[in-house]
């Protein structure tokens, strides 16, 4: 079976820098939706790729081919995974788990060979009720090719709010519109 880099769909729109970045990879899957304009693409690369510049990729081309929305879902190796990532993973566990906005920013990451552990000292609880752990495990594993153990947990002296206290109605309006739920007359 033949094999098309990435470059031979979307090199002609970006700059060489980002061209250079991306060069390695390996396009798995293409989906181009003309109809509500989105292109969706799987990509096999040989090294992590920083999500900034796979974001930056996606508006470089978005622009220059008037698209409403360009998706490069990036597949990395094994040993790739590592501090780096952590903007990916804080970036996906958000736009998956509604129930996450607000709560990763402070929280430290910890890879060790067949871990992760995340002290997320701000709704720990409300991460693990979301399933934020179990997210992140499918993900690393579909992704980078490894299993591990994703643990959230509450760091020593942390106060954690569960998900109808007032604590987290208040994290959550700072980060996404929401009402407070109106008193039943």
């Amino acid at each position: 079976m033949k094999t098309y880099g990435i470059l031979e769909f979307i090199g002609e729109y970006l700059d060489p820098a980002r061209a250079e970045a991306i060069r390695s990879g390996v396009v798995q899957r293409i989906c181009l939706d003309e109809t509500i304009g989105r292109l969706d693409m799987t990509v096999a690369f040989e090294h992590y790729v920083d999500d900034a510049v796979l974001q930056e990729v996606q508006n470089s081309v978005k622009a220059a081919v008037a698209l409403r929305r360009v998706e490069i879902e990036g597949i990395f190796p094994p040993e790739a995974l590592g501090e780096a990532c952590v903007p990916l993973l804080r970036r996906v566990v958000k736009s998956e788990v509604a129930a996450a906005n607000g709560f990763l920013e402070q929280a430290a990451f910890t890879f060790t060979p067949d871990r992760l552990e995340i002290d997320a000292p701000d709704g720990a609880q409300i991460l693990r009720e979301a399933q934020a752990d179990l997210f992140l495990k499918n993900y690393i594993a579909a992704h980078f090719g490894r299993t591990l153990q994703v643990e959230i947990r509450v760091p020593d002296g942390a106060q954690t709010p569960v998900i109808d206290s007032p604590e987290y109605l208040k994290m959550q309006q700072a980060h996404v519109h929401i009402e407070p739920p109106k008193p039943a007359s």
